[in-house]
């Protein structure tokens, strides 16, 4: 199971909806073709000077790919609220596609990429999380919210770390 990282990509949320979005994905065609049609997962974003704090967490398995997904209204709603939110803070997305095993092109296989990008998904938003508590989309944080391993899982605890914790946290390059 493969998948590879593309972005930050910025998003222009405060243009012209429809044609930031057509510009958009022509972009992010012209420096990698076929991104745009890939399957996998996604994550929007914001940026905090040089940090990115996730706050939406999705998968693709669409027939039109990242394309025909990532722009939804249900979640372009999430997105605004956001930005209504967080107006000082620039909007990016990263993109995961699913990636072939043998000459690492964007997977098309929706029936047997299915599970890795769900379990991808799942951790991505595991991940998240833990960066952001606030993120927007809760499904499959259950065990992110109540398990807690000092240094490596959960939200931090009202404790500091201890000599044990920091090594496990850089053990698992955490910190």
């Amino acid at each position: 199971m493969n998948f590879e990282c593309y972005g930050p990509y910025e998003l222009n949320w405060w243009e012209d909806n429809d044609r930031w979005r057509a510009d958009f994905w022509k972009q992010v065609e012209a420096e990698y073709d076929g991104l745009s049609e890939a399957i996998g997962c996604y994550v929007f974003c914001l940026r905090f000077g040089e940090k990115y704090l996730p706050w939406y967490v999705g998968q693709t398995l669409n027939q039109y790919g990242f394309k025909g997904e990532v722009f939804e209204s249900h979640k372009v709603s999430h997105y605004e609220e956001l930005m209504d939110e967080k107006q000082r803070h620039q909007p990016h997305l990263m993109l995961f596609p699913l990636m072939t095993e043998e000459n690492w092109n964007f997977s098309k296989n929706r029936s047997q990429g299915s599970e890795q990008i769900d379990w991808l998904e799942t951790t991505l938003i595991s991940m998240a999380y833990s960066a952001n508590p606030e993120i927007r989309n809760m499904s499959k944080t259950a065990f992110s919210r109540y398990i807690y391993v000092n240094g490596i899982i959960g939200a931090q605890y009202p404790g500091r770390k201890t000599d044990a914790a920091r090594v496990a946290s850089k053990m698992f390059n955490l910190s």
